[in-house]
């Protein structure tokens, strides 16, 4: 993840503290850096996921006197259908289908 902060896109601890934004500004980056035209932030709505949750330090720490973190995902606004190859294992899935395509 270096990568990133080296480039200028962000620095260290802001990759620390990886955040929804976070992850989608990587994204838009790396799809640039692919030669891909990324998805505008307009094109998703937040979905609130979790409004309890405790990383890994939290659970070791024995320290609770924090508040636990929010998890969001961007959900597409259009329908869209995804297809996964998993090529080593010569099968394919589709977003819309819980069976294997081929």
């Amino acid at each position: 993840m270096s990568g990133f902060a080296g480039q200028g896109f962000m620095d260290d601890q802001a990759l620390y503290y990886w955040s929804t934004k976070g992850a989608f500004y990587a994204y838009q980056a790396l799809a640039r850096q692919m030669g891909l035209e990324p998805q505008n932030e307009a094109d998703f709505r937040l979905e609130a996921v979790s409004d309890a949750f405790s990383g890994s330090l939290y659970s070791k720490s024995g320290y609770r006197l924090v508040q636990p973190d929010s998890i969001e995902l961007d959900v597409p606004r259009a329908a869209q259908t995804y297809s996964v190859e998993f090529v080593d294992e010569q099968r394919r899935f589709r977003q819309d289908q819980a069976q294997p395509v081929c």
